[in-house]
């Protein structure tokens, strides 16, 4: 019963440059700002966002509090960069492909899920609002990243 994989994914064109937006989707303080529900974000190591770094992310939705622990698997900069997530409810493969189109960024975010246990049978469920989450996150990076795009460091 229920789905075993689910994928998401978001695209957005940003007039920030490719060094920018890097900053936005691998910096903690960055990353809280514009993916709702996360209130923090710890690092476990001290590699930064190099491959092999972990930390424990806490999400709090509708009045839930729950904890995420990521690593990163791959990791170049200012093109790309992907996190595994794992949490009792899932693990889940984050893609971020960042393309220079002069001087804008090009960012997709391919999010493969999957479920374990009871989250299974609600897995097809959630396809919608996971991707209407994907989106509205999306918008508020565009705009961050676009209205701060001198902060790149």
């Amino acid at each position: 019963l229920g789905g075993r994989e689910q994928v998401n994914t978001a695209e957005a064109t940003l007039a920030a440059p490719p060094a920018v937006v890097f900053a936005w989707i691998t910096k903690p303080a960055k990353i809280k700002q514009w993916v709702e529900g996360i209130t923090e974000i710890e690092p476990l190591t001290t590699s930064g966002h190099a491959v092999g770094a972990k930390s424990k992310i806490i999400i709090e939705e509708q009045g839930s509090r729950f904890e995420i622990r990521d690593e990163v698997t791959r990791s170049e900069p200012d093109r790309l960069v992907e996190v595994r997530m794992t949490s009792d409810m899932f693990d889940v493969t984050n893609l971020f492909e960042l393309a220079d189109e002069q001087g804008k960024t090009h960012l997709k975010q391919t999010m493969q899920a999957h479920y374990k246990g009871l989250a299974r049978v609600f897995a097809p469920f959630v396809g919608g609002i996971v991707q209407q989450k994907l989106n509205e996150d999306f918008a508020r990076l565009k705009q961050l990243a676009e209205s701060q795009q001198g902060e790149a460091k």
